[in-house]
C-alpha cells in the first residue's frame, strides 16, 4: 500500500513540473529596449541571441507560442498573451506586447502606441517585422 501512494505522489508531482506556470512566471518577464529581462535575477533575453534559445526561454515564462509567420528575411512568433519576439536572419531582433501585464510604465526609449484617449495599446522596441 505504501509502494502505491508512492508512486502515486511520484506521478502527480510529475504532471505539475510540465504544467506552464504563466501567472508567476509573467509577471518576472521585463520589456526591455535592449531585449527582456527577468525580474530579480540580472539575466536577460537580449537581442542578438538566437531563435531556438530566445524562444524556449520566453516560453517558460508564456507557455508554448501561437504562431510563427516568416517573412522576406524575418520571422515573427506570437504568444496568445498578446507577446510578438521578432528575429531577424535567425537573430532575435525585436518585440512587440499588445498585453497590458507586460507593459514597462517609465521607459523611454520604448515605443508605445496609445488610443485617442491616450492609454497604451501596444509597446515594442527594436525591429519589426512586416508579415
Amino acid at each position: 500500500m505504501v509502494r502505491l501512494w508512492v508512486g502515486l505522489a511520484f506521478v502527480g508531482l510529475a504532471a505539475c513540473a510540465h504544467e506552464p506556470r504563466t501567472d508567476l512566471a509573467k509577471s518576472s518577464l521585463i520589456l526591455a529596449d535592449s531585449g527582456l529581462n527577468v525580474a530579480g535575477t540580472g539575466l536577460e533575453i537580449g537581442f542578438g541571441r538566437a531563435q531556438a534559445g530566445a524562444v524556449a526561454s520566453v516560453s517558460r515564462f508564456l507557455g508554448l507560442p501561437s504562431t510563427r509567420l516568416a517573412g522576406a528575411g524575418c520571422t515573427a512568433v506570437r504568444w496568445n498573451a498578446g507577446f510578438e519576439m521578432v528575429f531577424l536572419e535567425g537573430d532575435f531582433s525585436g518585440w512587440r506586447s499588445s498585453d497590458p501585464d507586460l507593459f514597462v510604465a517609465d521607459a523611454p526609449a520604448i515605443r508605445k502606441t496609445t488610443d485617442t484617449a491616450g492609454v497604451i495599446t501596444s509597446q515594442s522596441a527594436g525591429a519589426a517585422c512586416a508579415v
